[in-house]
């Protein structure tokens, strides 16, 4: 009688690691134009850090908050001498849009891991919520929708981080350029053309623009978070209209 004894083979992870290093190179490579496009208005917040009287909790603040709009108005009441519960309630304001974004990724990341839905929340901002959807309607196990997610959006938060503080090294250089005023109208402008190609990304653009203008008198934050849920309705009865 013959026996045959079968070594136990090792698992093949060469193409886990290919797959991983496919997912980062195209998470980070789609990010690249957000980048591009927020880079001006990176570059002004930190010139605008640079030249005031609260820089440490200012530069906290880039990584704390985690977001331009909110970073400028939160630093506009520090210099103001607002009290902290005005501060407070500011930042809470203009980041509630976020609370809106988590509600519409939620179900897609229901069978995510926790630890990676806590930084995927800290990390989360228009540009990675606008990718997460994207690459949740193509093809891929939960893992890659993850790395790609997260290879996105730390792409994001670095070259933020970094293009701030190169803002506030060149302080008053930057923001005496005649452009200046300019630029972060045309950056955001650039993030979000791609959208208005299609029907519910021109309503929420129009609509929320139209908020804004007619809200731009209300307290800090007000404005901001009125015209993100004008945009959101709008997009929403497009989409509903065009399906």
């Amino acid at each position: 009688m013959l026996f045959t004894t079968d070594t136990p083979q090792a698992p093949d992870t060469t193409d886990t690691r290919c797959g991983v290093r496919r997912e980062v190179f195209a998470g980070a490579l789609a990010m690249a134009p957000f980048v591009v496009g927020y880079a001006p208005f990176a570059l002004i917040v930190g010139s605008i850090l640079g030249e005031s009287t609260h820089t440490g909790p200012g530069l906290a603040a880039t990584w704390l908050l985690y977001g331009g709009s909110v970073h400028l108005a939160v630093l506009r009441l520090f210099e103001e001498g607002a009290g902290l519960a005005a501060i407070v309630l500011t930042g809470l304001l203009v980041n509630l849009r976020l609370l809106l974004y988590s509600a519409t990724l939620a179900p897609l990341w229901r069978d995510q891991r926790p630890g990676f839905l806590a930084v995927a929340g800290a990390l989360l901002v228009e540009p990675s919520w606008s990718l997460a959807q994207a690459r949740h309607e193509r093809p891929g196990s939960a893992r890659d929708r993850r790395v790609h997610y997260l290879a996105a959006a730390l792409t994001l938060w670095v070259c933020w981080s970094g293009l701030v503080l190169v803002g506030m090294l060149a302080g008053a250089r930057l923001s005496n350029v005649p452009s200046v005023d300019l630029a972060v109208p045309i950056c955001l402008l650039a993030v979000v053309t791609p959208s208005l190609r299609q029907r519910p990304g021109a309503a929420a653009a129009a609509s929320g623009a139209a908020v804004a203008v007619v809200a731009r008198g209300l307290p800090a934050g007000t404005s901001v978070l009125l015209a993100v849920g004008a945009g959101l309705v709008a997009a929403h009865l497009a989409d509903r209209g065009t399906s």
